[in-house]
């Protein structure tokens, strides 16, 4: 399970890092002229993180939530 949500993590890396490297085109950054440069990672950050949570978030909850459980038997 470690090495799973390790490769989900490389795998978001990989993913920002490609984005981050792509040239930027004067069209994508029409609307842009008012923020900072924090606010349009953010915005371009949001969709790529809303991916990998609604991909990894659920197995996580799982397992942990299942090893507490097991704890709490255990007494």
């Amino acid at each position: 399970a470690a090495t799973a949500a390790g490769a989900s993590l490389a795998a978001l890396r990989a993913a920002t890092g490609a984005a981050a490297a792509a040239p930027a085109r004067p069209e994508t950054l029409v609307g842009y002229a008012n923020l900072t440069l924090e606010q349009m990672v953010r915005e371009e950050i949001r969709p790529l993180l809303k991916a990998w949570l609604d991909e990894n978030l659920p197995p996580l909850v799982e397992r942990l939530v299942k090893a507490e459980l097991e704890r709490i038997a255990r007494g």
